[in-house]
């Protein structure tokens, strides 16, 4: 029976290598009050909160702790390095988004509604994207919290906002590194 999957910030489940992933360092931005399981952007030189639709080519990855809330702070993140695996829900900017089978393994961009970060079905490969949008490759099943009944289960085709695993395929490393995801 298909399950509706309740949207939950991403998390990091580590890397396709198997490598361990490193810790890098930053400076916040004004007024910033992101938490540790926000997505961050560069902007200007500084890290923020990633904010509606943010673009592949600014991604940083997810800060480790919540913003001190002072401009100008180190602040250390989890960068989100080709191949880096994380687990987010699949949904798109409406609201709700029912998995097909063709979402294996497709492209997608990142989304931001309600101070939560997810894998956007309305920003995906074969569409009329730029490729710096692309952000993740959707590689398999995750389990999530079922917004029924509050138990955690692992996600199939069919589900509304499964929960998912996919690899990062676009960030501002990828785009230093000149690095095209499609």
């Amino acid at each position: 029976m298909a399950s509706t999957f309740t949207v939950e910030q991403p998390k990091i489940v580590g890397h396709v290598l198997s490598v361990p992933l490193p810790t890098l360092t930053g400076k916040e931005g004004t007024t910033q009050t992101f938490t540790a399981s926000d997505i961050v952007v560069m902007s200007s030189g500084v890290l923020v909160v990633g904010g509606d639709t943010p673009n592949a080519d600014t991604i940083v990855g997810m800060p480790t702790s919540a913003a001190s809330g002072t401009t100008g702070a180190a602040i250390q993140f989890c960068p989100f390095l080709p191949g880096t695996i994380i687990e987010a829900n699949l949904s798109h900017t409406a609201g709700t988004y029912v998995m097909i089978a063709g979402d294996m393994f497709a492209q997608f961009g990142l989304g931001y509604t309600s101070s939560k970060f997810y894998i956007d079905e309305d920003v995906r490969s074969g569409d009329a994207v730029n490729w710096e949008k692309l952000f993740a490759t959707v590689i398999g099943f995750a389990e999530g919290k079922v917004t029924s009944t509050g138990l955690r289960k692992l996600s199939a085709v069919g589900d509304t906002d499964a929960r998912v695993r996919a690899v990062i395929i676009g960030s501002v490393f990828t785009a230093e590194l000149g690095v095209i995801a499609s």
